[in-house]
């Protein structure tokens, strides 16, 4: 039943598939069923050792082929694939699995579906049942030591990720450095951008296509991945929701609300929608410093603090203005936000050189497990 994982029939959905243990066995499942319940339902009841997947959504694309290690029931979003174990050892045959290009198993169209008959007619070399396990044992200790490996440097860059945040605060969060504080719309001019508008209003003949940053174009840790998608306005509004260098972006809703960056360069031409904040620097004061301070306030947690009984959390443009910011002189701003573009610089190299090591470990396991089931390397 929903919710239930005590009854005698674990039973998966797609979301199951994002948790195996070491040897590929799925890990989690977070509803269960009895055996009437399944035969109510008309559920098959999957075999030990059967190998399942997504059959239709995005989660096909992502090809996991994961194992069940007892008797279990699935939901029809996938498929179990039941060894004949007389001809294939389990292992290997999930292995052989892996070596098909999902791509090639899948159904034309918007939505990402399983082609069954493309699935029925994949070939698997089909080595005699000892040559199976002795592949299969040796992938399983090759494969465990590669995990290893990308489990060491996922926790090196979480590790990295918590010291960012931590780091930030220690520089420019008020609370921890002891600076004496003010509101931060005190240092700078703040606000929204313009609605999306699709088409020129009625009458409107000196609007014309401009492009816009929006929410998904501000990306974690100060990333702008800008697009080219435009709305309508006019020159006084794009000279009105103009972006220079300088200026601090933030998400106002969404997801990834209290998300900010400074802007390196001027973006001319280009306008602001309204679920993006702009923060305007007064003299004396630096985009960047705000900036950071927000980001410190965002890992935190205070800035999600202030949205507690919000019917839609985000942050709003008052309540951006009423983050506390360290009040300094320009010189110890222009000294932190250097201390601190150094330090989070050796973090983000770290950070993507682990990243880099662990989609190599990926790809090399990928190829390891054709070479061996193939034969093309021989064990």
């Amino acid at each position: 039943m929903q919710g239930q994982e005590d009854l005698e029939l674990p039973f998966h959905k797609v979301g199951s598939l994002a948790h195996t243990d070491e040897s590929n066995y799925l890990s989690v499942a977070q509803n269960s069923i009895t055996r009437e319940t399944a035969a109510v339902l008309g559920a098959s009841i999957i075999p030990p050792e059967s190998t399942v997947l997504a059959k239709i959504g995005e989660a096909v694309r992502l090809a996991r082929f994961a194992m069940v290690n007892k008797q279990c029931c699935i939901d029809n979003n996938m498929v179990a694939l039941v060894p004949k174990l007389e001809r294939v050892m389990p292992r290997f045959f999930n292995y052989a699995l892996h070596t098909a290009d999902i791509e090639f198993l899948m159904n034309p169209g918007t939505i990402p579906t399983l082609n069954i008959r493309a699935l029925r007619a994949f070939d698997i070399p089909l080595p005699d049942l000892e040559t199976q396990r002795r592949i299969a044992d040796y992938l399983d200790k090759e494969i465990s030591e590669m995990d290893a490996m990308i489990e060491e440097f996922e926790g090196l860059i979480s590790s990295l990720e918590s010291r960012r945040g931590v780091y930030l605060q220690s520089k420019f969060d008020p609370a921890i450095t002891g600076d004496a504080s003010m509101k931060m719309g005190t240092f700078a001019q703040i606000s929204l951008g313009k609605t999306f508008q699709g088409e020129p209003n009625e009458g409107q003949d000196n609007a014309f296509p401009a492009n816009y940053v929006r929410a998904a174009n501000i990306q974690p840790h100060g990333q702008l991945v800008l697009d080219e998608q435009t709305m309508y306005a006019t020159q006084d509004e794009v000279d009105k929701y103009t972006l220079n260098a300088g200026d601090v972006v933030i998400v106002e809703g969404g997801a990834g609300f209290g998300r900010s960056l400074t802007l390196q360069e001027d973006l001319p031409g280009w306008i602001f929608q309204n679920h993006v904040i702009r923060m305007v620097p007064r003299s004396g004061w630096l985009g960047e410093y705000l900036d950071y301070t927000i980001r410190a306030h965002l890992y935190s947690g205070y800035i999600e603090l202030q949205t507690v009984g919000a019917t839609i959390p985000g942050l709003s443009s008052e309540r951006a203005a009423n983050l506390p910011v360290a009040f300094i002189p320009p010189e110890e701003q222009h000294k932190r936000v250097t201390e601190a573009r150094e330090e989070l610089s050796r973090m983000d190299a770290l950070i993507e050189e682990s990243t880099r090591l662990i989609e190599n470990l990926k790809a090399r396991k990928t190829a390891l497990i054709t070479e061996v089931v193939t034969g093309r390397k021989k064990v």
